[in-house]
């Protein structure tokens, strides 16, 4: 990970060409039922992971990809069927906004490229500039999704 940070550094980049998607993951809740959440993230790598079995000699290819996974997930205030995003805060906005405070690190997951539900957009929240409205092309979101929202400790 340091050799990505250092290849972020110099390209002034953070994100794949802000390449955002949708993903799904299963965590099972404190009451031993397995459910389904959605979350947001950007995208900084995609690479193929190769698994061997012992005991033959098959071979297992996975494609993966490591994402930025979005602070926080939510839906509007005015209608439960648009996502909403809190992103993350770069370590020079945080310190630029309280000297003092304990840096907050991103969160990230390797995830399966099955897992990608679909790319999304991202528009920002004239109230502040960490939230986010999530936007599909060609996709319109039309059930309750705050039941769904993931929380980041379920990852």
């Amino acid at each position: 990970f340091t050799h990505l940070f250092l290849i972020e550094e110099k390209k002034k980049e953070s994100r794949r060409g802000n390449h955002f998607v949708m993903f799904h993951s299963s965590f099972v809740d404190a009451r031993n039922i397995v459910k389904q959440a959605w979350f947001v993230g950007s995208v900084v790598f995609f690479f193929q992971h190769k698994n061997r079995d012992n005991s033959s000699s098959s071979e297992c290819i996975s494609f993966l990809a490591l994402v930025e996974v979005m602070k926080e997930h939510t839906v509007s205030e005015y209608d439960k069927n648009i996502p909403v995003v809190k992103m993350n805060k770069s370590k020079k906005q945080q310190l630029l906004e309280n000297p003092n405070c304990t840096l907050i690190d991103p969160k990230y997951a390797v995830i399966s490229i099955n897992d990608i539900v679909r790319q999304v957009g991202l528009v920002q929240s004239i109230t502040s500039s960490v939230y986010h409205s999530v936007i599909s092309p060609y996709f319109v979101f039309n059930n309750n999704l705050a039941e769904t929202a993931g929380n980041i400790v379920n990852l």
